[in-house]
């Protein structure tokens, strides 16, 4: 591209002819020919840390006060979580500024660590974190439907579908919570909550409110592959920066023509 940018002539000025200025030629330097090496060593670390990352995950736990909440798998090594108590945090002008809990992680019923996790400052131990997700309210009903009895826990702010035409959802208002009836999808009323209050939703659905209660959610997460994958890209990291340093470059100028040439380099 120089050689063909020096031959353009524009009337009868001849644009200068530039020799050399970029020279290709690196000094001997052992770094450049180790470097692609490891930059191949360092894709295949990270591709082995993705793999091993499959062997981790994640899961929400629903966490109520002075309650212990059975772990499932892959987190084995954790049998469950104690929530032992659970603050929200509010700044100088009375907005939630963060929430966060006290647990303990328990293992084979025995307490392993206590500490407080909040909202991106977690709780680590042996390759396990816990991370504050948020909280909300569940609400505890007696069902009887038909002559037969259960109890549901229901969350705030989420349609719960009592049978096939007939769905509720508690919602908090200015005057307490309110449970609100859908028939078929349609709006068909609403009902205030009390303690004991029965709410008959149909000729065969009867609920009855016994109470409020807070819970904490929390994030748990194993990903053993992290350390591997960090590694794999400090190597790569690593790589390109030989390769970097491992190419020189020598300019001088040539008396004879005024123009630039390359140089020899310093013994």
């Amino acid at each position: 591209m120089l050689k063909f940018l020096a031959s353009i002539k524009t009337g009868a000025v001849r644009i200068p002819k530039l020799v050399r200025l970029l020279s290709e030629k690196q000094t001997d330097n052992h770094l450049i020919h180790f470097a692609p090496w490891l930059i191949h060593f360092a894709v295949i670390i990270i591709l082995l840390g993705a793999f091993i990352k499959s062997f981790g995950g994640e899961t929400d736990l629903f966490c109520f006060p002075d309650k212990d909440t059975a772990v499932p798998n892959p987190f084995a090594d954790i049998c469950s979580v104690h929530l032992k108590s659970f603050e929200i945090i509010y700044d100088d002008n009375g907005q939630i500024a963060n929430w966060q809990s006290e647990i303990v992680m328990k293992r084979n019923g025995l307490a392993e660590v206590v500490g407080k996790t909040a909202v991106n400052h977690p709780i680590k131990s042996d390759g396990i974190k816990i991370y504050q997700s948020g909280y909300g309210y569940m609400h505890e009903m007696d069902l009887e439907n038909t002559g037969k009895y259960e109890t549901l826990n229901l969350p705030d702010d989420t349609p719960v579908q009592l049978s096939k035409n007939i769905s509720v959802e508690i919602s908090k208002t200015d005057s307490g919570y309110m449970l609100s009836k859908h028939e078929a999808g349609i709006y068909s009323g609403r009902f205030l909550m009390q303690p004991g209050t029965k709410i008959k939703v149909s000729p065969d659905i009867t609920l009855t409110y016994k109470r409020t209660e807070l819970y904490s959610v929390l994030k748990i997460k194993k990903d053993p592959g992290i350390p591997v994958v960090m590694a794999g890209f400090f190597l790569l990291c690593t790589g390109f920066f030989l390769l970097l340093i491992g190419k020189k470059q020598f300019l001088r100028k040539d008396k004879k023509n005024g123009l630039f040439g390359k140089a020899p380099p310093n013994n």
